[in-house]
């Protein structure tokens, strides 16, 4: 019975740091202004840490300067094919012939971008 305690502490204890390890592996990137003026974005679906979700690059942007975001359609499956930003209240269904979702953001803080069934979501840091 220790023993079976002892294997259930060590298991919650890596869970306990795997999560909180894979929070402090992101790096921020700041986008670049294209020559239209947009803050470009790729969105695709991946591993980011230790669980797979959208993966955003670069993923920080300037208040106030637009926002497009050209998803990977071959990456992007099922319901991660329907990309919403809710703050913003835009959305598109990610296809090979239109993968772009374009939005201004208006004030900084963390933008949700998510899937609209909310199984894969993501955010945008807004400086």
């Amino acid at each position: 019975m220790k023993r079976l305690l002892v294997i259930i502490s060590i298991l919650s204890l890596a869970l306990v740091t795997a999560c909180t390890t894979e929070a402090s592996t992101r790096v921020d990137t700041l986008a670049n202004v294209s020559e239209d003026g947009f803050q470009d974005i790729s969105l695709t679906y991946g591993k980011f840490g230790y669980s797979f979700n959208y993966v955003l690059s670069p993923n920080t942007v300037k208040v106030g300067i637009p926002v497009r975001i050209t998803g990977d359609a071959s990456k992007l499956n099922g319901c991660f094919r329907a990309v919403t930003v809710p703050q913003y209240h835009v959305g598109k269904i990610m296809s090979s012939q239109d993968s772009t979702l374009e939005f201004t953001p208006t004030e900084t803080g963390d933008v949700v971008i998510s899937c609209t069934m909310g199984m894969a979501t993501t955010t945008l840091k807004v400086i």
